[in-house]
């Protein structure tokens, strides 16, 4: 994601850049912030009226993600055109891939730049997709949103199990080595083969399954339709998430003092200057005491890890308050 500063308060431009950025595009838009991009909407004149290209500026009443439609759509008041025919009421917006739009928000602070920084910082998404079955398998590069069939291989055996197994090996060799170049490995396709596969990676390389009704350049295709391509991507999401929250629960299970959580206890760290990592629930980030202690937090070059429920631990988290924090100085 694509973030610059405009001129105007709180005015930026937005570019989404690949699939990542649509799906954590809700984190920095929310209900009463203004958006504005050049859309088809409307006019009064004639008896029907016409629809015509025009700048539009919506007020933000509800988001809506897609993610296996690779879009989101922005509902909400219009309150400004650039035009004086068009008819005002609600509309939507429609956000993909490389569009652009400006966003004012109602209030800017430490927490949007956070989540802000939190997405540029994610790498780009790239995954080995095999689409198969007993005759053959069809392998792909999903890298920036877009889907490169790579070859394919077919199953040369006619008679016979051991020349199936054969096949089998052949697929899975060349997915181990092919699998360091990628993020996640996406495996899927239609029947039982997959499962031969899936018992001689499993324990060796990062991977999704699940299914598709045919193979080719069509199953890879299908991998997005079937929500695939959004599993493996929260796969990579969290992964580095789950280092750090794992360091927490192994504080409590080895009785350090170099972690604490609670409203009360994490403020009390935050003034201290002693949060090393804070770990927050995304849920709560709007409320005001949370913003503080993110503030605080960053004023002494803490880190912020912000997690939703795509994270295994989210639901732990949230027991616990939905905010925790590992030290790097035990408190009393």
């Amino acid at each position: 994601m694509k973030v610059v500063k405009l001129k105007g308060k709180n005015t930026f431009k937005i570019t989404i850049e690949g699939l990542e950025d649509l799906i954590y595009l809700d984190k920095i838009i929310k209900e009463g912030d203004e958006i504005g991009k050049i859309d088809f909407r409307t006019t009064f004149k004639g008896e029907r009226g016409e629809k015509i290209k025009t700048y539009i500026r919506l007020k933000v009443k509800q988001i809506k993600k897609d993610v296996s439609g690779k879009k989101v759509k922005i509902l909400g008041k219009i309150t400004y055109s650039s035009r004086e025919d068009i008819l005002y009421g609600y509309h939507s917006f429609e956000i993909k891939e490389n569009d652009s739009f400006e966003l004012i928000k109602t209030h800017v602070n430490e927490v949007f730049w956070e989540i802000v920084n939190y997405l540029k910082k994610r790498q780009r998404f790239n995954a080995l997709a095999v689409v198969m079955d007993h005759k053959e398998a069809t392998f792909g590069e999903i890298r920036n949103n877009s889907i490169d069939l790579l070859f394919e291989t077919r199953n040369k055996s006619k008679k016979g199990v051991e020349e199936g197994v054969m096949y089998y090996k052949e697929v899975s060799k060349k997915i181990l080595e092919m699998c360091e170049k990628y993020d996640v490995v996406i495996l899927a396709g239609p029947g039982f083969a997959k499962y031969e596969i899936e018992k001689i990676i499993k324990d060796k390389v990062k991977y999704v399954l699940g299914d598709t009704s045919v193979t080719g350049i069509t199953g890879l295709v299908e991998i997005i339709k079937r929500g695939l391509l959004e599993k493996a991507l929260k796969i990579k999401i969290v992964e580095e998430e789950i280092k750090e929250i794992e360091k927490f629960f192994e504080c409590i299970n080895k009785g350090k003092e170099t972690y604490t959580y609670g409203i009360k206890q994490i403020k009390n760290a935050a003034e201290m200057g002693a949060i090393d990592k804070l770990i927050v629930c995304y849920e709560i980030l709007d409320k005001e005491d949370i913003s503080k202690i993110v503030e605080q937090t960053l004023r002494s070059r803490g880190e912020i890890i912000i997690i939703d429920k795509i994270n295994p631990y989210y639901n732990q988290i949230k027991y616990l308050g939905g905010i925790v924090a590992l030290l790097r100085f035990a408190i009393s």
